[in-house]
């Protein structure tokens, strides 16, 4: 059973908080209504209604067209659509304000990450780190450029220096911990997701801890953080799967094809399709 498992290709998958604060935020407009406008266009952002926060910074824009931090607004809205092209344009116009608009260069960075354009992200987040060093976030958004990048090391030392600015921040080491785990180095893997653990408890570090398990073929382990990763996110489709792995490596067929299921019935299918394909599940 074992030597099937090995054959599937696990992945350390990175997810990291996306602030809904700002930093370096460029002074209010000198419209009183505009920055009312601007305000709600926040509150709307903060409750999940995009569409709303986008009108409302349309508003303030149209009030004051020179209101950086309203373009910039609109440009979080932009970027949570998926309108990433918008969101660069708004935070482009918020820049050419605002040269020293810190938090424009940071999430200008962010939609250059997720457009693949990882150089120009880069580029916006050492402008970022240049105008406003001591704000953890761009050392850790960063340190996860760099890791997509392969360079390891330099995402290591963005995570330590976040870490450094932020000693309570859990994430910081769970994503230090997934670059020291790529690099084998499973003691210091080991030691950051057990801190970001007893931080923060959430599903992604027991998953993450529960992988570092799994590699070292320590499946119980594994089992146990999986387990705790799904009773905090009960729809963490790579749970399942992973923990279904972990059983079949156990020679648990029956409860690991009900894993590999749920995982398939949430969007991840590669596990259920591998185990049929050794027949293992039906």
């Amino acid at each position: 059973m074992k030597s099937g498992v090995s054959k599937f290709q696990l992945t350390i998958t990175i997810f990291f908080l996306f602030s809904i604060l700002a930093f370096g935020t460029q002074a209010e407009s000198y419209n009183r209504e505009a920055d009312t406008h601007l305000d709600r266009g926040i509150a709307n952002y903060r409750h999940g209604q995009y569409e709303h926060a986008i009108q409302e910074c349309d508003k303030a824009i149209n009030i004051d067209p020179k209101f950086a931090s309203a373009y910039y607004n609109r440009g979080r809205a932009y970027y949570e659509l998926g309108q990433y092209e918008r969101a660069i344009q708004d935070y482009d116009k918020a820049i050419n304000l605002g040269p020293e608009f810190a938090a424009a260069y940071q999430h200008r960075g962010l939609v250059y990450h997720e457009l693949g354009r990882y150089e120009q992200a880069i580029q916006d987040y050492d402008k970022a780190i240049n105008i406003d060093p001591n704000y953890a976030f761009t050392y850790s958004f960063r340190g996860i450029t760099y890791y997509i990048l392969g360079q390891y090391e330099r995402a290591i030392q963005d995570h330590s220096k976040a870490i450094n600015l932020d000693p309570e921040n859990g994430e910081a080491y769970d994503l230090r911990g997934v670059v020291y785990g790529t690099i084998g180095r499973f003691d210091l893997a080991l030691q950051d997701f057990i801190k970001a653990i007893n931080l923060a408890p959430n599903a992604q570090a027991h998953y993450n801890l529960g992988l570092l398990y799994f590699r070292q073929d320590k499946f119980k382990k594994s089992i146990s953080e999986f387990d705790r990763a799904i009773q905090l996110d009960p729809k963490l489709a790579n749970a399942y799967l992973n923990r279904g792995l972990a059983k079949i490596a156990l020679g648990m067929s029956t409860t690991s094809c009900r894993d590999l299921e749920t995982a398939c019935s949430l969007g991840e299918c590669k596990g259920l399709e591998f185990s049929r394909a050794e027949r293992i599940c039906h």
